[in-house]
């Protein structure tokens, strides 16, 4: 069964992790090449919603199709899309995914090569399209699209993990030190450095780093999340507390603030502060009841409490 999120899926690949592709947003964004008389608009108004609620029909079932693992039906449904709409840059993406979980890379670069060639200031697009060259062994074409992606957007914290994969250990470390060097408050850049830096074994310098980060750049969750966990590996709970907190506090997409509740739920529990532990997974089970960690770490709790109180 396939495990990946057609739009919206994560590509866990050679040890770096980067996001599934959305296009539809970006796609509507680009401007338009061409004037319109006023009857024009309305008519051309008119086909777009046609054909986007069309599509957005066709996504949602390719969706289905994905989860319920029917790869057949879904490479049926897109091959049949694409032959009569070929430039549907919304099926290129997903068709580009369906490949990449078929192991079929070679047939995934020329769809991402193709988007990218229409949407060249796309980074996204060009990590992953970093991604399945690396996986090739197309080890100098992938680090010139990351390389594209850092000079644009040094921070970019998925051509980082891709860098951080594809190069060398030592020419990644060469790499994000310069990077550090040109932008000494960037939190994403010193994260990476510092888990670069563990990797070598520099232990102590890994943690001045990643301590860094979270003074730089107070508000990069990213920082605040590895502070907080690394804090867990040493049994500093206390500072675990702090920084999960402190991510708390900022305004985090759901995906990132279950991650933050879960770290904070750790620390709690990990320090014996079981009331506070039980009260704030209560409170974060409310609040994201469809969580699975949530109801991992309620169940957690739940067994102990009834553990305790057998004879």
């Amino acid at each position: 069964m396939m495990r990946r999120s057609f739009g919206f899926g994560i590509l866990i690949v050679g040890g770096f992790v980067l996001a599934g592709i959305f296009f539809a947003r970006w796609a509507a964004q680009q401007p338009k090449k061409f004037s319109f008389s006023s009857n024009e608009v309305l008519n051309d108004e008119k086909n777009t919603k046609q054909n986007g609620d069309r599509q957005a029909n066709l996504i949602k079932r390719a969706m289905e199709l994905y989860e319920l693992g029917q790869e057949d039906q879904l490479q049926d449904l897109l091959s049949k899309e694409l032959l009569s709409n070929p430039d549907t840059d919304e099926f290129q993406a997903i068709m580009a995914d369906f490949l990449i979980e078929r192991e079929n890379y070679s047939a995934s670069e020329t769809f991402l090569k193709t988007l990218v060639a229409k949407y060249p200031n796309n980074n996204r697009l060009r990590t992953s399209l970093a991604e399945v060259l690396g996986i090739q062994g197309k080890r100098v074409e992938a680090l010139e699209e990351l390389d594209i992606v850092l000079i644009k957007e040094p921070g970019n914290w998925n051509a980082l993990a891709g860098l951080s994969s594809i190069g060398g250990q030592d020419e990644a470390l060469k790499k994000v030190e310069q990077l550090v060097e040109k932008n000494p408050n960037n939190g994403n850049i010193l994260s990476m450095y510092a888990r670069l830096l563990k990797r070598d074994g520099h232990l102590a310098e890994a943690e001045s780093y990643l301590r860094l980060a979270a003074v730089r750049d107070p508000v990069n969750a990213r920082a605040l999340a590895q502070n907080a966990v690394e804090s867990l590996l040493r049994k500093d709970f206390d500072s675990a507390l702090e920084y999960s907190d402190r991510g708390l506090a900022l305004r985090l997409s759901p995906d990132r603030q279950e991650q933050m509740r879960d770290l904070h739920a750790q620390a709690l529990m990990a320090s014996e502060r079981w009331s506070e532990a039980a009260d704030f997974i209560e409170t974060w089970a409310g609040d994201q009841p469809t969580s699975h960690l949530a109801q991992k770490r309620k169940l957690m709790i739940e067994r102990r409490q009834t553990y305790r109180s057998e004879p």
